[in-house]
């Protein structure tokens, strides 16, 4: 999977020297995320809130693209005695798909690697002290449903990203271990958030 986006993203890369309109933006965006697989279910994680930080996108010609973003996110974790918070955060890069569907509304597709995937969780108790964190790696399919006429500086989205992964290493206390259980997690983010065309 890895290889057949990094595969697609020098193919548009290549094609940018063959298009003849390129536009550069830049958005943010909010929501809520909802946890899903072994990992989530482990440590109890609970639906949270989704920042979508920084958007940037190039667009090579009017269909295709390349966007990196970073997202972060808050989950309450319930695994403990007491309700600690759960963040992650990570770096989002793949090739785009713009479907326009008439002058108002257009369909991004955004297949994306995650990179710099990491996860923590702080215990800072009156009976512990422990930091809990993770390091891995996933892939996302991020789908942003843009509305708002094509010639405007200003459109807004409604985003809808499925993020899939794996968490391969965790360090409690300094101290690091390599994972080889099973640490898959999924999530479903819905977000909205707003874009400004340059």
């Amino acid at each position: 999977m890895k290889k057949n986006i990094l595969l697609i993203m020098t193919m548009f890369i290549i094609s940018s020297s063959y298009s003849q309109d390129s536009k550069v933006y830049f958005g943010a965006s909010m929501g809520y995320t909802y946890p899903g697989g072994d990992f989530s279910s482990s440590q109890d994680l609970k639906q949270g809130i989704h920042f979508g930080l920084m958007d940037a996108g190039y667009r090579f010609s009017e269909k295709y693209g390349a966007a990196i973003n970073f997202s972060a996110s808050l989950q309450i974790s319930e695994k403990y005695e007491e309700d600690v918070f759960f963040t992650l955060s990570y770096w989002g890069i793949g090739p785009t798909y713009t479907l326009d569907i008439g002058e108002k509304f257009s369909w991004y597709i955004k297949p994306q690697l995650a990179l710099g995937l990491k996860a923590a969780i702080n215990r800072d108790t009156e009976t512990t002290a422990d930091d809990i964190r993770w390091k891995g790696s996933g892939v996302i399919l991020g789908n942003a449903f843009m509305l708002g006429d094509i010639s405007r500086r200003w459109r807004y989205s409604f985003n809808v990203d499925l993020f899939t992964g794996k968490f391969k290493e965790s360090e409690i206390n300094d101290v690091t271990v390599d994972l080889n259980q099973d640490n898959k997690f999924s999530r479903l983010i819905l977000s909205v958030g707003a874009r400004y065309n340059f």
